[in-house]
């Protein structure tokens, strides 16, 4: 505290909220004390208040942000869970597909014979040979 020409000068923490800021200091009058300390009490009652409201608020929002990570938790616990479901159900599509008596899945299937006999599915064109006579895979690579 610091006096000067009578007064005494009794500093606070400047705390900024929605309303007003609060004054850096309270002045003390020493003959006029009890309505001085009447209005210092009131105004720390005010700020007290406000902090009150401050703690109640960063509480509020720490429950709410907890709230949102475990809405966050269970969201990515059920997305894994689809994306299981939905590998599990595209394997079975692709396996009831290749069963399948097509063009595509006999050359698909020759292919990956192909793969387990050379590591690879590297398969070079054969510049010498027409779009019109055009063989099958199994010609192209040796495999039956």
């Amino acid at each position: 505290t610091a006096v000067s020409g009578g007064v005494q000068h009794i500093p606070t923490n400047q705390i900024p909220n929605n309303d007003t800021e609060a004054p850096t200091t309270i002045d003390f009058h020493p003959q006029n004390s009890t309505c001085e300390a009447a209005n210092a009490r009131k105004m720390m009652d005010e700020l007290l208040n406000k902090q009150s409201k401050c703690t109640n608020e960063i509480l509020l929002a720490e429950q709410e942000l907890l709230r949102a990570q475990q809405r966050l938790e269970a969201a990515k616990r059920n997305k894994d869970h689809m994306d299981a479901k939905v590998n599990e159900v595209a394997e079975q599509l692709t396996d009831s597909l290749l069963k399948e008596h097509t063009r595509w899945n006999a050359q698909y299937k020759k292919l990956k014979k192909y793969k387990e006999a050379t590591g690879h599915c590297d398969l070079k064109r054969n510049p010498t040979r027409s779009s019109k006579g055009r063989k099958d895979l199994a010609n192209d690579t040796g495999i039956d």
